[in-house]
C-alpha cells in the first residue's frame, strides 16, 4: 500500500508496525517490496514514541521476496545479535 507522508520519511510502502507497549511502536516502512523495478527491495525501521516518530532504526535490502517476508515475520522474536547482523548485510557462517 503506497502512501504520501508529511514527514521526511523515506519508503512509500506501508508495510506493517509493532507494538512495544501503549507509547511505543516500530513503523515498517519499504521501498519496490514487490520487486517490480530492477534492484533489491528496502524496509525502513521507524521508532515511533508518544505519538511522533523518533528516529530511523536501521535500513535493511533484501534481493529474493521470501527474505523480505520472513525478516518481517521474524522480527518480533529477533534477538539483538540476529538483527545487528542482518543489518550489517553479511550472515555469519559456521565453519567445521
Amino acid at each position: 500500500m503506497e502512501f504520501e507522508s508529511k514527514l521526511n520519511l523515506y519508503g512509500n510502502e506501508f508495510l506493517t508496525t509493532y507494538f512495544i507497549d501503549d507509547t511505543v511502536m516500530i513503523l515498517a516502512l519499504g521501498e519496490n517490496t514487490n520487486f517490480e523495478k530492477n534492484r533489491g527491495a528496502t524496509i525502513y525501521l521507524y521508532l515511533c514514541a508518544d505519538g511522533d516518530v523518533d528516529y530511523c532504526i536501521n535500513t535493511f535490502v533484501f534481493f529474493e521476496p521470501g527474505e523480505l517476508d520472513d525478516f518481517l515475520e521474524k522480527l518480533p522474536e529477533m534477538n539483538a545479535f540476529d538483527f545487528i547482523m542482518r543489518g550489517t548485510g553479511i550472515q555469519p557462517t559456521l565453519y567445521e
